[in-house]
C-alpha cells in the first residue's frame, strides 16, 4: 500500500531504511524522541521529514553496512537514497568494476554483512560463496579442498 504523499507507514520506513520490520517498532518503542504517527486515512502514519531527522541521527553499526555505504552512514542517508528510488542508483550512477575480487576482499565483505541478515540467510550465503570458489577452483584444473579454502581465508 503506498501512502500518501509525504507520509509512511513503519512497513514503509523499514523498506526504505533496509532494516527489518520489528527495528521500527524498536526505534518508536525505545527512544522518546522517535517521531509521533499520526492518524491519517485511518493509518498510522509518519512524516517522511520528521523520520529523516531522526534517521539522520542514527549511525549505522559498521556489521550492518551495505557494500556501498562507508563508516559513519546513518540510516537518514540509506532511507534517503531509497526514496529517491531506481533512478538515484542506477547503473550509470555507480560504476561497477570489472576485476574480479580478490579473496580477501570477498571475506572482508562477507564479515560486513554478518548480523545484517537473519543467520539462516548468512549461512546459505557463505555456502553459495564457497560453492562457487570450488567450482572455479574445480573449473581452473587446481586441486582443491576445503581445508584448504579455510587456510586460504586466514
Amino acid at each position: 500500500m503506498t501512502s500518501p504523499q509525504g507520509f509512511v507507514s513503519r512497513a514503509e520506513i523499514a523498506r526504505l531504511a533496509e532494516v527489518k520490520r520489528p527495528a521500527v517498532s524498536n526505534w518508536e518503542r525505545r527512544h522518546e524522541d522517535y517521531p509521533r504517527p499520526r492518524l491519517v486515512g485511518g493509518e498510522q502514519l509518519f512524516e517522511v521529514e520528521a523520520v529523516l531527522e531522526w534517521l539522520d541521527q542514527r549511525r549505522i553499526a559498521s556489521n550492518a553496512l551495505l557494500p556501498n555505504e562507508r563508516s559513519g552512514a546513518t540510516f537518514g542517508q540509506r532511507f534517503r537514497r531509497n526514496l529517491a528510488g531506481p533512478a538515484a542508483q542506477s547503473p550509470q550512477a555507480q560504476p561497477v568494476s570489472t576485476k574480479r575480487p580478490k579473496t580477501n576482499d570477498l571475506w572482508r565483505t562477507l564479515d560486513q554483512l554478518r548480523g545484517a541478515y537473519d543467520i539462516l540467510r548468512y549461512r546459505d550465503l557463505v555456502l553459495s560463496l564457497i560453492f562457487l570458489c570450488v567450482r572455479r577452483i574445480e573449473m581452473d584444473g587446481h586441486p582443491f579442498s576445503l581445508a584448504t579454502a579455510v587456510i586460504r581465508r586466514r
